[in-house]
């Protein structure tokens, strides 16, 4: 059985011989403009032995953004990739499912 390669859920798939056995794929790319949750793990999801994609994904595709941060003391802190890192003198910029920007960071 092979699972169907394609685009799913912001990430590009490959076709895959499951030989019988459920096998977690990596994804051969996200799409433009997005990255892994954590760019040092694969993005990836369960083809099952009969051929069928698993709709979970672990360590999903997700938007990179470069939004302006609210002003935290008279200052403006630069922002870094969507994504879990939050540095000093940054802030990381999320986007919810309503497409609100949220920043937070340390200054």
């Amino acid at each position: 059985m092979t699972c169907s390669g394609g685009e799913y859920d912001n990430a590009e798939w490959p076709a895959f011989e499951t030989m019988g056995q459920d096998t977690y794929v990596s994804a051969t790319a996200c799409k433009a403009g997005y990255r892994a949750t954590d760019p040092d793990q694969p993005t990836q999801r369960l083809c099952s032995a009969s051929g069928t994609y698993s709709a979970t994904i672990v360590n999903p595709c997700v938007r990179m953004s470069f939004f302006g941060c609210r002003e935290v003391n008279g200052r403006r802190p630069r922002c870094t990739n969507v994504g879990a890192e939050t540095f000093r003198n940054t802030c990381t910029v999320r986007i919810t499912h309503r497409h609100h920007v949220r920043c937070a960071g340390q200054l």
